[in-house]
Parts: C-alpha cells; structure tokens; sequence
C-alpha cells in the first residue's frame, strides 16, 4: 500500500497569523441529505477523482444517500460517480494523493488512491465518526468503541500505534504543532495528546456556554495553530489556540426556528477549510446543507430574527418514555427532564428535573429514559457519570393540574462502572454505556451499546439476565418488546434485530407487505402499539413504518402503511427518531421541527405539540397556523 504524505503546510507562516476569531456568511448549499463532513481536495486528487470542476473543490458525505457531492464556485453540487458502494459515509480526510473515508456502517475506513480502493481498520473499528490524517498517521474516532485508535500506514500491518479510551469520542484532527487532538460528547471536553497522539492525554473544558465550556463537541479541524470546533449543542464554531488550549472566540449565532441559516449555525456537525484558511464549510446534517463562510473581517451583528409567530420551537433530544399517563422528555440544551401528565390532551407539563451538572441528580449527557407500568416512576441514564437512577412523580389525579417543582423525587441510583458481575456465564468487557430503556413489570431492560446487550434489572437494581445481540449488530440505538419478541434499531446497518422468546436473533433489513417491500435506510426509533403493530421511524426518510398486528410468540414486519413525509406540517416530519407507547397510540418525537406528535390506537394523527404552541387540528400549507392553536 502506498504511503500517504501529506501537503507540506508553513506551521511557522500559519502561527504568525491570528486565528480568525470570526467569520462572514457566505453561501449555503441546500439539499444535501444528511450533509455531515466535507473536505476540500486539491487539484491532483481531484483529477483522480475524475471530478471535471474548476477552482477548488469541496467535497460533502451525505450519510442519507450513502454517497459524496463535488462542489465548486458556480456549479451546483453533483454526486462523484468515482466514489460508490458506500456504507454510511460521516467523515472525510484528504491529502495531495488521497481521500480518506470514514463509513460507519461498514465499521471501516475507505481510501480512495488513484484506481485503488483499499480498506483501514477492518475488525478493529466498530462505528468510526471522525478520521485525521498526519503523514503516515491516521487518528480515528469511534463512539461505539468508546476510543481513539491511532494507525501508522508505515507499519507493518497497519498497526496501532496509540489507543485513547473516552466515552463517546467523536472528533479528532492533528494541529500543526504535533499535537492530536480529540473530542468527547458525552463528557463536552476537548483533549490535547503531545507526540502526534502517542503521549497521555490533556483534558481541556466542561459543560457549558460560557469561553472554555462546550456542550457536545463534535468534529475538529486545525490550521497550525489554531484549533476549529464544531460546538454542536451550542450552534457554534469555537476557536481555541493550539498551543494553549485557550478559547479565543467563536463563529456563528444559533439560529432560532428551525431551516433558519445565513450565517446562523444550528448544530454543526464537522468544519474544513480551504487550503488557503480563507473558506470555511460548516456541515449542518440537522439542516441538509453546508454554510460556507469567508474567515475573518469583523464580528457579525444580531440582525434580530427571531421565532416566527405560529412556530414551535422547543427543544427535543432523541429520548422520549411514556406509560400509566406520566410521559417524560429530554431536553438536550439544558440537560433535563421533562414530565407530562399524559392522560391529559395535550399533554400538561408537571415537573422539570435533572438539568446539567455533576451533582446527584444532575445530567450532563442523558442517554435514556423509561417509565415504570403504573407511572409512578421515571429512570434515567446519564453516559457522562455512567449512572442508571430511578425517580418517583406520583401524580394525585384528584387535584387540578399544575406545575410542581418539588413533585419528583431521587429513589436510587446505581454506579454503572460497578456493573462488572457475570449472570449465567455472560459477563460485561467495559461499563455500559445505556442508550434505551424501558420498563417492564417490576423489571428495568436496558439497551447496552458498548457491549452490544441488553440487561436485565430489577428495581433494586440488582442485574437479573445479560442478553448478548448478535457479533454482527453495529450501531443499536433503541428496542422495545413486542409481545414476546425483542425488537433493536440498527441504523449503522440500516436494520432490526428480532429476537422471539429464547430462538436467535433474525436480522431484518427489509418491510415486506402484500404488494411491495419497503427497505430500511436508518432506522432511529421502535416502538409498539397496544395492539402490538410494530411501529419504525426511518430518519433518512422522514417517516415512520407500521406494521401488521403481531402474535403472542412472533413479531410481524409485514408492512402496512407509511405515515408522514418530508415537513413542517402535522403528520409530517424532520429527523423522527424515539417512538414510546402512548395511552392505546404513541408519541414520536420529531427533532428537526423541535417538537413531538402524538397518534391514536388507528395511527390517525391526534396533536402536535412542544412547550410553547400545541396544534389539535391539522394545518395545511394555505392555513393561517395561528388560528389553528387549539
């Protein structure tokens, strides 16, 4: 294999200018599903490519589309045909020679060297989000993995060199002073590794919105000595010195609705700049586009736009748990939980709880959520502390609603990097990371990604069952049971795991009705009815999928019928993703239009709502939203 060598970059030139500590919108490229890196190439790569452009070339992964766009001044941006059969591209790298690929479904690393196509980090990497390059050195974040692994292309094998443990790492770029630097989500820190990524690690910043704070820090990028983050929960590029650590300043205002951009960021996910330091491209896959600022000049002024009148704006993150009228919420921005009283319509907000913080009852990074059977109790799970805690909220139905600060209390909490023990021979290789939850009768089940399980608890929190999923599963994000049958989402495969009873676990990777089949892409959420219709949202597709009816022993994913599309509207949708059962329906919460809907025990839409507006007759484009406010 050829070995990569980097464009040779001026670190002296570089650190004798200032970092440009702001930043002037330029364009936005529309359209771009699932838009989340980009990477300029120079010339020779991109004649390798065969990508007939002029000027420079920006290239944009599309994890929607499983494909990579070129883009340059004056062109519309059209898919590379040279770049194909591509598993769930998140991030890209370049060099004068090659294009380095980062596919999360393949669990691997593509680079693309002239006709070559070869593959890094095959049976090492599980989900890579991020990838660096430094002469031979390729860095790689993996959040399934909980890791940064560093490769040298040089070695024998390409060997790893150098592994950095974390809890969910999820950018990575190599500075020009040799320094490595990587991001952690889940904990909203940065770290500093001296030695191209071979000494021990530095910690840098905590939660927060304030100079030195980050809230889920994402891709990094480097010039010399200036230090690029994508701020992702602070709708923000942030500026740090590379040699201090320091935060210089940021790039962007947070965009209040949302599809509101020119220059507002809103959730960026990966920043590039162009070989001169003069463009940047900011990948907003919340939003399918790219903004594209010009570096530099002075600082923007708030131009004053704020919420549209009939909007609805709150805040959702992808957890969502509902049962016996007590629906609980995630607030990503602020890190809490919101409860509803849900035999209520709409649902009435009871108590706020959590919030970000170190402290007991405190949650920097809620991963989960569930509701006991009766509704007198919530658990949480918090990946930053490695927590699972379980709270009482007893509504007293014989009161008039309102709101209590007081009306949830902390029952139990359980340390989960003490959760180590072997149950019937299965035993756990590192603390759970938990990213679903639900609740059965005197029983927590909860999803563990990093050891691919689902574990079985009781109420004193004492482990029960350790249910291994199959080596094959990559990226589980959510299940629910179904009867008897245990349901898991695999969006990195674009699949479900079914698992009936005790029988294997049988890999679903299509709907199949009586007329035609429907192909999962990214399945976010599961969830069923009270008639035990298994009910899938797809959030490549922007719609969910509802299936027949199943029996006591077998889940059915005989497709039935589409509901939503691509839209602001009710029944519409934008990034669904978390489904939990709600009264004989359920509820789904639809993150891109910041808010949740709600259906019956018919799939018919019942209302959209948020905290701020809830609508219980469904609007139309032609429709004046604010009459419609129920």
């Amino acid at each position: 294999m050829a070995i990569i060598a980097l464009i040779p970059i001026c670190s002296a030139l570089l650190a004798a200018q200032d970092c440009p500590l702001h930043a002037q919108p330029l364009r936005q490229l529309e359209r771009l599903d699932g838009a989340c890196a980009t990477a300029w190439i120079p010339d020779a790569l991109r004649r390798a490519l065969g990508i007939a452009l002029d000027g420079e070339v920006l290239l944009v992964a599309s994890g929607e589309s499983n494909a990579v766009f070129a883009w340059s001044q004056g062109n519309a941006a059209t898919r590379v045909e040279s770049i194909g059969a591509l598993k769930w591209p998140v991030a890209m790298a370049s060099d004068e020679e090659a294009l380095l690929i980062a596919e999360r479904g393949a669990g691997s690393i593509a680079i693309f060297h002239g006709e070559a196509r070869l593959t890094l980090g095959e049976g090492v990497l599980r989900t890579p989000c991020a990838i660096a390059v430094d002469g031979t050195l390729v860095a790689v974040a993996d959040d399934g993995l909980g890791a940064v692994v560093v490769f040298d292309l040089s070695a024998k094998d390409n060997a790893v060199i150098a592994r950095h443990e974390g809890t969910r790492p999820s950018g990575v770029a190599f500075d020009g002073l040799g320094n490595l630097w990587w991001s952690d989500a889940a904990q909203h820190t940065l770290h500093q590794v001296a030695d191209h990524g071979r000494a021990a690690s530095r910690q840098i910043g905590e939660r927060g919105s304030f100079p030195d704070q980050y809230t889920e820090p994402r891709a990094l990028a480097a010039r010399g000595e200036c230090l690029f983050v994508a701020d992702h929960l602070n709708h923000r590029i942030a500026i740090l010195s590379a040699r201090s650590g320091a935060f210089l300043g940021y790039w962007g205002m947070h965009a209040v609705v949302p599809r509101q951009g020119d220059g507002r960021i809103h959730y960026p996910d990966s920043i590039s700049l162009n070989g001169s330091g003069t463009v940047a491209a900011i990948a907003e896959g919340f939003e399918d586009r790219v903004q594209l600022f010009t570096t530099g000049g002075a600082a923007p002024v708030d131009d004053g736009l704020g919420s549209g009148k009939g909007a609805v704006s709150s805040h959702f993150g992808s957890e969502v748990a509902g049962a016996g009228g007590l629906l609980a919420m995630h607030e990503p921005e602020t890190g809490a939980i919101i409860l509803f009283d849900a035999n209520n319509s709409p649902p009435y907000n009871i108590a706020t709880v959590g919030a970000s913080g170190a402290s007991p009852g405190r949650y920097p990074s809620v991963s989960a959520l569930a509701v006991t059977t009766d509704g007198s109790r919530f658990v949480v799970a918090d990946e930053s502390r490695s927590v699972l805690d379980i709270w009482s909220c007893a509504i007293d139905r014989t009161k008039p609603l309102f709101w209590d600060a007081f009306g949830a209390k902390l029952v139990r909490s359980l340390d989960l990097t003490q959760v180590r023990e072997a149950v019937e021979g299965v035993a756990l290789s590192r603390t759970p990371r938990i990213v679903d939850l639900e609740c059965g009768v005197n029983v927590i089940f909860a999803l563990d990604a990093v050891n691919r399980a689902v574990l079985v608890f009781d109420l004193d929190f004492r482990l029960l069952q350790i249910c291994p999923l199959p080596h094959e599963a990559r990226d589980v994000v959510e299940f629910c049971h179904v009867g008897d049958g245990l349901v898991v989402a695999d969006p990195g495969l674009g699949c479900l795991w079914i698992r009936e009873s005790n029988t294997d676990w049988r890999q679903v990777t299509a709907l199949k009705g009586s007329s035609t089949a429907v192909a999962l892409v990214r399945p976010m959420g599961v969830g069923s009815t009270t008639a035990r219709e298994l009910v899938v949202s797809d959030a490549a597709r922007d719609c969910l999928y509802v299936c027949a009816p199943s029996t006591s022993v077998r889940v059915c994913t005989d497709f039935e019928r589409t509901i939503g599309t691509r839209g602001e509207l009710d029944e519409e949708f934008w990034l669904p993703l978390s489904i939990a059962p709600l009264g004989g329906g359920f509820t789904v919460v639809d993150r891109g239009n910041h808010r949740f809907q709600i259906f019956d025990r018919d799939g018919r839409w019942s209302l959209t709502t948020s905290l701020s507006r809830f609508y219980t007759r469904k609007r139309t484009p032609a429709t004046d939203t604010t009459g419609n406010e129920s």
